[in-house]
């Protein structure tokens, strides 16, 4: 599990020079990445998809107003984010990066290779939620 955990912070750490490569933070890498595949997402579905506290969304939303890319929400986190002109521009330039690196990488890959990054991890994510819910009945059992 070290190994994994090793890779896994490996990644996160490639993801986080890259992000810094592109003049974004972390959360604000996140937030335009998600806005990548889906434009009409607002700042509470951000925090449930990717764990990120509601107070790091808000900050790095913030900061993507100032820097032009996005608008000012009129409802914050119930509203979708809304990408101005310059906010398309780079979207396309900065997360279309990213996409691009990943594409490439599992364009070098077979399809069965691919298919087996998707099947282990989906089957990874079953198993943990699994193992989640059983160890948070067991908890809730504990306290009765």
């Amino acid at each position: 599990m070290q190994r994994f955990d090793a890779i896994n912070d490996a990644i996160n750490m490639a993801y986080h020079d890259l992000s810094l490569m592109l003049g974004l933070s972390d959360g604000e890498s996140m937030i335009l990445y998600i806005l990548y595949g889906n434009e009409e997402i607002t700042q509470k579905e951000i925090t449930q998809r990717t764990g990120i506290s509601k107070q790091t969304v808000s900050s790095a939303v913030q900061k993507l107003v100032k820097k032009g890319i996005l608008e000012k929400p009129a409802g914050l986190r119930n509203e979708p984010l809304q990408l101005t002109a310059d906010g398309h521009r780079t979207l396309e330039e900065k997360t279309g990066c990213i996409v691009h690196i990943e594409n490439q990488i599992l364009a070098e890959w077979t399809p069965g290779e691919q298919q087996q990054l998707l099947s282990l991890n989906q089957r990874y994510l079953d198993q943990l939620r699994e193992k989640i819910n059983q160890f948070a009945s067991q908890q809730k059992k504990n306290k009765q």
